[in-house]
């Protein structure tokens, strides 16, 4: 029974958060990969797998948690509210995938008319961003 609630994304999350506020990414994100494990459509936790392994200097595996949090927030997961999406679309800026920001921001507005004016504002603050020298 112990073993069953540590195996649980509840506890796992709680685990990884600690540990990644304390400034260790590297067994973070091997307990929000073993959480996602468990259940893949977590858009926090996808974002907070994707901050870690970008702290830890893996490109290629923070692009993938935040695609994936993409992916649950266009399919409609109940846990993709707007600030998930800010994040996401922040973070994707971060790592410098633009383009993927774009597509990202106008699939949204396009889904969701009530966030268009708020996701306007974002893709035009982190477009402004890109242009600054």
């Amino acid at each position: 029974m112990a073993a069953d609630i540590w195996e649980s994304p509840l506890t796992l999350n709680l685990a990884a958060r600690l540990v990644q506020e304390r400034g260790a990414a590297a067994p973070a994100l091997a307990l929000w990969q073993r959480s996602l494990s468990l259940a893949d459509t977590q858009v926090d936790a996808h974002m907070a797998a994707g901050r870690a392994a970008g702290d830890l200097g893996d490109r290629e595996q923070a692009l993938h948690h935040l695609q994936r949090a993409v992916v649950l927030t266009l399919a409609g997961s109940p846990a993709g509210p707007l600030d998930a999406v800010t994040r996401t679309a922040r973070r994707l800026h971060e790592l410098g995938a633009t383009e993927r920001v774009t597509e990202y921001l106008h699939a949204l507005a396009t889904r969701h008319s009530e966030w268009s004016v708020g996701l306007r504002a974002l893709a035009e603050t982190l477009g402004s961003a890109a242009r600054r020298p």
